[in-house]
C-alpha cells in the first residue's frame, strides 16, 4: 500500500521559536538552537531511535535517551514515541488518526512554561504518516536528571519524610497546573515526576522538586480550572494510587494520598476534608482504611 506524503500545501503554524521541517516523509517542529543537532539524529522515526537508545525508564513502551554535545557541552534528549493504552492500544498500537497530536503538545509544553507550570522542557515534535492510513508521532525533550515517578516513590522510597515530601510537593504542583487552567484527563502517578534535592534538609518538603508530564491529551482553560474539572483529575490521580496497590501490594497506604491532599489543599482545610471523603470511598476497600482513622490524620 502507498505511503502518505505530507501535505506541503497546508503547513501547521509553527510555534515562535521553532522551525518546521521535512525530513524523508517525516514532518518535524525543531527548536531553533536545536534543528542541527536533531537533524544529524534519525528523529523522523522516533520508535527506531528509542529501540536502538532506549532510556533506562519505566514507561508504556519503550523511551529513548540519546547523548549529544550541544555547544560544547554535554546533554541529555529523551525521545518518546506515542503509545496507545487499553483496547485501543491493542488494536492500532502507535498509530493515530490525528495528524496534530506532537504539535499539540509541544504547544502545550510551551504554554506550560510560560505559566510557570513545572513541566518538560520541550525541543522538538515528529509527525509520521504510516502506510495506508493514520500516523505516528513523537516528542523530543531535556532529560531531567535523577527523577522518579511516584510510583518509583511508593515502590522503592522507604523513609516517610522523604515520601511525605515527595507527595506534598506533587499536590502543591499539580495545583499550580490546575490555578494556571490545564486540564489533565490523564493525571496518574506514572506522569508526575519528582526529585530530591541531595543538598537540602531531607525533611523539608523544599526538599523536592516535582514536574507533571504527558500532557497529550490535556488541554488549557480560560482562567483557573473548575471545580468539577479539578475533581475529575484528582479522583483519576486516586485511582492509579488503587490500580497500583493491587500491582505491589504494601506500596500504597493512606498517607501518601493524604499528604498529596495537603499539598494540593495547603491552607484549605474544609475543601480537603472534602475531597478525602471522595477519595476515602475509592480507598477503603483496597487499603482497609477506616473512617475514623482517616479523619483523624488528615485533621492533624
Amino acid at each position: 500500500m502507498a505511503q502518505n506524503s505530507p501535505d506541503n500545501s497546508e503547513e501547521t503554524p509553527r510555534p515562535p521559536g521553532f522551525v518546521q521541517q521535512d525530513k524523508e516523509s517525516a514532518r518535524l517542529w525543531l527548536r531553533e538552537d536545536y534543528q542541527d543537532l536533531l537533524l544529524s539524529l534519525p528523529v523522523e522515526e522516533p520508535a527506531r531511535l528509542a529501540r536502538h537508545n532506549p532510556a533506562p525508564l519505566s514507561g508504556r513502551g519503550v523511551i529513548g535517551l540519546v547523548n549529544v554535545d550541544k555547544d560544547g557541552e554535554k546533554e541529555k534528549l529523551i525521545i518518546r514515541p506515542y503509545l496507545r493504552g487499553g483496547l485501543m492500544g491493542r488494536l492500532f498500537h502507535d498509530r493515530y488518526f490525528d495528524d496534530g497530536r506532537a504539535i499539540n503538545e509541544l504547544e502545550l509544553y510551551r504554554e506550560a512554561q510560560k505559566r510557570g507550570i513545572p513541566s518538560l522542557e520541550v525541543l522538538g515534535a515528529v509527525t509520521r504518516p504510516c502506510r495506508g492510513m493514520g500516523y505516528r508521532h513523537g516528542i523530543i525533550t531535556r532529560y531531567l536528571e535523577d527523577v522518579h515517578d511516584l510510583a518509583a516513590v511508593l515502590l522503592n522510597i522507604r523513609d516517610e519524610k522523604q515520601r511525605r515530601a515527595a507527595m506534598r510537593e506533587a499536590g502543591r504542583v499539580i495545583r499550580v497546573m490546575h490555578d494556571q487552567g490545564f486540564n489533565h484527563p490523564d493525571l496518574n502517578i506514572k506522569n508526575v515526576l519528582v526529585r530530591f534535592r541531595a543538598d537540602e534538609d531531607e525533611s523539608d518538603d523544599s526538599a523536592v522538586e516535582a514536574w507533571v508530564i504527558d500532557f497529550d491529551r490535556g488541554h488549557f482553560v480560560t482562567g483557573a480550572l473548575d471545580e468539577s474539572a479539578r475533581r475529575g483529575n484528582l479522583m483519576r490521580l486516586i485511582r492509579s494510587f488503587v490500580k497500583f496497590h493491587k500491582k505491589a501490594p504494601g506500596a500504597v497506604t493512606f498517607r501518601e494520598p493524604l499528604e498529596l491532599a495537603h499539598g494540593y489543599f495547603a491552607g484549605e482545610p474544609k475543601e480537603r476534608m472534602a475531597f478525602l471523603d471522595l477519595a476515602r470511598r475509592a480507598l477503603k476497600k483496597s487499603l482497609r482504611i477506616r473512617l475514623t482513622s482517616w479523619r483523624a490524620k488528615a485533621d492533624g
